[in-house]
């Protein structure tokens, strides 16, 4: 069977495009074409619907482009063990990740990596929960970080790193000044929330229905970002791990306050990887330096047990606050 001809086909399941496909492999698109249509002819069934916006895979392309994917995956991670062998250490390293971990605390970790293995390059994807589970289960990416995913039999978790939830305010918001809150007293006001693929989504739905409590939704996105810039509106809260607003709360244009309740203060973040795939030297590496790294974090201040908003109730004691710009929670 023609490689070639496979490789061809694989770009193009993968681009979805026979332009973008021959100039990712520098050939001619019609030189490329050629070569599917070998392929389709070998296999004796169609694998493309070409189209004018581009091409579609038919049902015995999309069951080639499985097991092209595997194919290619385990080349890679046979050029990467030759590598290793020569002694160059070089390699790609495929992540898909969360949004809140991208601007801080992941570059720190690939700092680290990169100090001792210069040679190595990474391919960084952001998606929610659910789009990085795929992401791995599919072989697209090595390794998945992800924040209170549901378990997938798939998937192993390497390590679960306590990242709890805060309800992240406006310092003219009017619950700017408490020092905890309840439940209740969040939801009383309109909240920034991502979309229900997004694992954070599906915590503060299950906390607002154990209290059985209705969301006043104000916004939905896949974007974190945007949650962040309409809580510095004041117009709604985000609820969010202090990881993610950790600029904004140096500078003052956020406030993080702990919210009283048992799954928001012990989310996790997990980092996780498939369970029945050998990965790569260079993402076998990474992950165990990764993981080393996290290990070595100081834990997450713990939530107050009790609110003290308007000056009632007995007042909590203050928790001595951590000097690590490291930890998860800051």
């Amino acid at each position: 069977m023609n490689l070639s001809g496979l490789r061809y086909f694989h770009e193009v399941a993968e681009s979805g495009s026979i332009r973008q496909a021959a100039e990712r492999v520098h050939v001619a698109a019609s030189a490329l074409s050629r070569q599917i249509s070998k392929l389709e002819h070998e296999f004796d069934t169609p694998l493309l619907e070409r189209r004018r916006t581009g091409v579609v895979l038919t049902p015995a392309g999309r069951l080639l482009a499985q097991h092209t994917r595997t194919m290619f995956r385990d080349l890679q991670r046979l050029k990467s063990q030759f590598d290793d062998l020569r002694a160059l250490q070089r390699g790609e390293i495929m992540l898909s990740t969360i949004e809140g971990i991208v601007s801080d605390l992941l570059p720190e970790i690939m700092s680290g990596f990169l100090a001792q293995f210069p040679n190595i390059s990474f391919n960084v994807s952001i998606g929610s929960s659910n789009e990085i589970m795929e992401a791995v289960i599919s072989d697209h990416v090595d390794i998945g970080i992800t924040y209170n995913a549901k378990p997938r039999a798939e998937l192993d978790v390497a390590l679960a790193c306590p990242l709890p939830s805060y309800a992240i305010v406006a310092p003219f918001h009017e619950l700017a000044k408490a020092r905890s809150l309840s439940v209740s007293e969040v939801l009383k006001h309109k909240i920034a929330l991502p979309d229900p693929s997004f694992g954070l989504r599906r915590l503060v739905d299950a906390v607002a229905y154990r209290h059985g409590l209705e969301i006043g939704e104000l916004l939905r996105t896949n974007s974190f970002e945007m949650m962040k810039s309409v809580a510095r509106t004041g117009h709604a809260i985000a609820i969010l791990p202090k990881t993610l607003v950790r600029r904004e709360l140096a500078t003052g244009q956020l406030c993080a306050i702990p919210v009283n309740d048992h799954e928001l203060a012990n989310a996790q973040m997990q980092i996780c990887v498939h369970r029945n795939r050998t990965l790569s030297s260079a993402a076998r590496g990474f992950l165990e330096h990764t993981l080393a790294y996290m290990r070595a974090l100081p834990a997450p201040e713990p939530i107050l047990p009790a609110r003290s908003r308007g000056g009632r109730g007995r007042k909590p004691r203050a928790t001595k606050e951590r000097k690590s710009s490291r930890s998860l929670s800051r």
